[in-house]
């Protein structure tokens, strides 16, 4: 305890004697709380897992997606969850599932579909949508979940390769046409050291820049260029999706007045208008607001439900 107290005040003085310099090098905006604007918010999370064994001695597998909005007047209303129960397994169905894949990885991801089909039916009446997670996650856990589906068919699979299309085509829109807004709890990416040269430094860009801002100032650099792949679906331009979120994406830098830094993902050619409308939401020592607010829906819905009682924990955060 002792050498891990001592390497974080090293730490410490030694971003601190770099600050200076740092600061004097980078782009810096600020946000105070009179230039936040009250503006229709939508956020969607979702709980999921597996219940207990039905009247004919199969395992129900349920997942609750949550949306959650935020009114020009600062009010947080709960909206209807859709809630699925398309995944009726039996135990050799699990048994094979294990076999080439940790289930709870695949149903985990399968309830990522899910939002992006419920924020997507929702979000045309909001200003913008607040997603819990990376670009790079949704995209990644997508493909992951249409290659395991595709080898290993059975009903359980089947569902979501006749949805995949759908799927598909909200992640695009929300992206496009709807103002996505992304926002993974955790991240250890280097964009900010890589865009200034700052790749001597040690740390990760969470560790400088949460000594180097000051609250209500944030940081914007370019996202990471990857070689993402998705399977083609008919009338859906995916590779042009991809281009997209290579050219435009932008990432934020935020620490909120809490002391909290955050990483925000959003389309380029509105970064300073969307800033001024979900900064606002970043009030808790923890995650966003609205996102806090449908996860803990969510998870509260799914405990209810009638039979719930989980038989395997499936859980994870999304970088």
């Amino acid at each position: 305890a002792r050498q891990r107290i001592k390497e974080m005040d090293e730490r410490e003085k030694y971003l601190e004697s770099r600050k200076a310099g740092i600061r004097s090098n980078i782009q810096i905006y600020r946000l105070s709380p009179e230039q936040y604007k009250d503006v229709s918010l939508l956020a969607v999370d979702s709980s999921c897992d597996m219940m207990t064994k039905d009247q004919f001695g199969k395992n129900l597998f349920c997942t609750v997606v949550q949306p959650v909005t935020y009114s020009p007047d600062r009010r947080l209303l709960e909206l209807g969850a859709m809630i699925r129960y398309n995944s009726i397994m039996d135990q050799d169905s699990i048994d094979f599932m294990y076999e080439y894949m940790d289930p709870s990885a695949y149903l985990t991801a399968y309830a990522l579909c899910l939002e992006l089909v419920h924020a997507h039916r929702l979000a045309g009446s909001y200003r913008h949508t607040l997603m819990d997670g990376s670009i790079v996650t949704f995209i990644t856990k997508l493909n992951q979940a249409y290659q395991f589906a595709s080898k290993h068919r059975n009903e359980y699979t089947e569902a979501f390769l006749s949805e995949y299309p759908e799927i598909l085509k909200a992640l695009i829109e929300l992206v496009e046409y709807y103002g996505a807004v992304f926002i993974p709890k955790t991240s250890n990416r280097d964009e900010f050291k890589t865009h200034y040269n700052l790749t001597d430094i040690p740390f990760s860009d969470g560790e400088i820049l949460i000594r180097i801002l000051d609250n209500g100032e944030y940081v914007v650099v370019p996202i990471k260029r990857y070689e993402y792949f998705l399977p083609e679906a008919k009338d859906v331009p995916v590779k042009d999706f991809f281009n997209t979120v290579n050219s435009k994406f932008q990432i934020v830098y935020f620490k909120s007045p809490t002391g909290r830094l955050h990483r925000i993902e959003i389309m380029s050619d509105s970064i300073h208008r969307v800033m001024e409308g979900i900064a606002q939401t970043f009030v808790l020592k923890g995650e966003n607001l609205l996102i806090y607010e449908a996860d803990r829906l969510a998870k509260k819905k799914l405990g209810t439900l009638q039979g719930y009682n989980p038989l395997k924990p499936f859980w994870g955060y999304r970088l």
